[in-house]
């Protein structure tokens, strides 16, 4: 990435420093309600908004009435914006965060104990240390009963602290293609797990068993209520019933909710990240993403509970998917230039899928030699809408979850929204056990205050740095589960997020 140039950055006339005029409150003395009428009334009119009076909507309005603004009144900013992933081609990016910001802010006041917000779902936890002391602690998260746990750590690595899903949550049932039991199955999700969890921090095991027996009798996967399932049985069945769309689509016309890591064992990658792996497989498959996704959820290289093609993996904090998208633009790996060849042959596995891509000039010179002579090139197709003046961007995403499994027994780490903190917590639906056979488990949430040491670069180099074979037998309880015993990694996209 050190070969990349600097992203362009946009400015306009009207914003001084990309932020938004600082006497936006003395623009309207109306209240809040008066003032989306007041816009409204000049839609309906077909009178043109000032756009000034555009920065104010952007800083009081919700996001979808600013979208809806947006489109109708500045059409060519608006598809610009869609063609483009969503760069900040016209409004800076710190006054999109500065808008979402309030709108998040409004959000957590409304839901101040518990209450609803306007989309029937209540904030998510963690958005502040003092929410992350009151989310850790014993009986807290969802409790496990009878093999649950393999859907209990997966809702609440989807659903604590993230509001990624939420639309699964709250979308109206279509009678053309919904069946029968959606709004029965969707209403038990939201109101008796996912809202119970983010209000009392706490879900009791027969709301859970509600909605096990209700997917159990759909019958696409059985024994849903008593035995031991995967995570991706559970979400399969999850989204069949609420007719969730596949967050993937591959360039060989395939759409998928979830991403297997197909590998083969590199020994040059003794201890890979996540990283390494993904780029790996999107080589081997031959396979391209479509668009970039909102959400990916990975599966890591292991058959089965037992069999780990590596011992350990690196989770890596972001993941870069640009190399990965199809017909997107991408960087020549020797001049950081608008890449214009790709060649799969020159792939490495420590590099990554960066080592493909060539300017025509570039790409000459790497294949004069001897080694790659016979290397096969092919050119690289941009979408017409990529523009050459368009301000580019490489397309990361972020991990907030891992799910691990450890003799049959699943756990999650779960990132907390704290603004500018690296807090993740560790969730175990069965951490301890009150009264033998005939008792109940007790779930329990813990602080993982060692994340900064052992994800991504960090992790990788204290790893490398043991000498020992058996590292596991050496590495703090929490931290061994995490790089031994990742089973998904779920990562989200929170640009394409805004606008799907």
């Amino acid at each position: 990435c050190d070969k990349l140039p600097p992203l362009e950055k946009a400015t306009g006339n009207c914003f001084f420093g990309g932020r938004a005029s600082a006497n936006a409150d003395s623009l309207h003395s109306s209240t809040f309600q008066e003032s989306v009428e007041e816009e409204h009334d000049k839609m309906v009119m077909k009178e043109p908004i000032d756009l000034k009076e555009a920065i104010v909507l952007i800083e009081k309005a919700p996001r979808d009435q600013l979208i809806r603004a947006v489109s109708e009144e500045f059409p060519e900013f608006y598809e610009d914006k869609q063609k483009h992933g969503g760069s900040s081609r016209g409004l800076p990016q710190s006054l999109n965060a500065q808008a979402e910001a309030t709108v998040s802010g409004e959000r957590r006041q409304t839901s101040e104990k518990g209450n609803c917000t306007t989309n029937n779902c209540v904030s998510v936890l963690g958005e502040t240390a003092a929410d992350v002391v009151e989310l850790c602690g014993v009986k807290r998260g969802i409790q496990g009963h009878h093999n649950s746990c393999y859907l209990d750590a997966t809702l609440f690595a989807m659903f604590s602290c993230t509001n990624l899903f939420d639309d699964i949550l709250n979308r109206a049932r279509d009678p053309s293609s919904d069946i029968p039991q959606y709004e029965e199955i969707q209403k038990v999700l939201r109101d008796d797990i996912v809202n119970t969890l983010r209000r009392d921090r706490y879900v009791p095991s027969k709301n859970v068993m509600r909605l096990r027996q209700l997917l159990d009798d759909l019958g696409c996967v059985s024994g849903l209520t008593t035995e031991e399932k995967d995570p991706e049985e559970f979400l399969n069945s999850l989204f069949h019933a609420l007719s969730v769309k596949p967050f993937l689509k591959l360039s060989s016309q395939q759409e998928t909710h979830l991403y297997q890591l197909f590998v083969a064992k590199n020994e040059k990658l003794e201890i890979p990240t996540v990283q390494q792996l993904f780029h790996q497989s999107i080589y081997e498959c031959k396979l391209k993403f479509q668009r970039a996704p909102k959400a990916l959820i990975i599966q890591m290289p292991r058959c089965g509970k037992q069999f780990k093609l590596y011992d350990h993996i690196v989770p890596s904090l972001k993941l870069d998917i640009t190399d990965a998208l199809e017909d997107s633009y991408r960087f020549c790996y020797v001049c950081g230039r608008q890449a214009t060849q790709e060649c799969w042959e020159c792939f490495r596995p420590e590099v990554g899928l960066e080592c493909t891509s060539y300017c025509d000039s570039c790409s000459k010179t790497v294949h004069q030699h001897k080694d790659r002579t016979d290397h096969k090139q092919e050119p690289l197709f941009i979408k017409d809408s990529l523009r050459k003046d368009a301000p580019l961007r490489r397309e990361v995403m972020d991990l907030f979850a891992v799910v691990c499994i450890e003799t049959s027994h699943y756990v999650c780490f779960v990132k907390c929204p704290v603004k500018n903190k690296h807090t993740w917590c560790f969730f175990d639906s069965m951490a301890d056990r009150e009264g033998g056979e005939d008792g109940h488990n007790i779930p329990k949430v813990d602080n993982y205050i060692d994340a900064d040491t052992w994800f991504g670069p960090k992790g990788l180099d204290k790893l490398s740095e043991m000498i020992r074979d058996d590292k596991s037998k050496i590495l703090p309880g929490m931290t061994r589960r995490l790089l031994s015993d990742a089973y998904m990694c779920m990562y989200e996209n929170k640009f394409v997020k805004q606008y799907e």
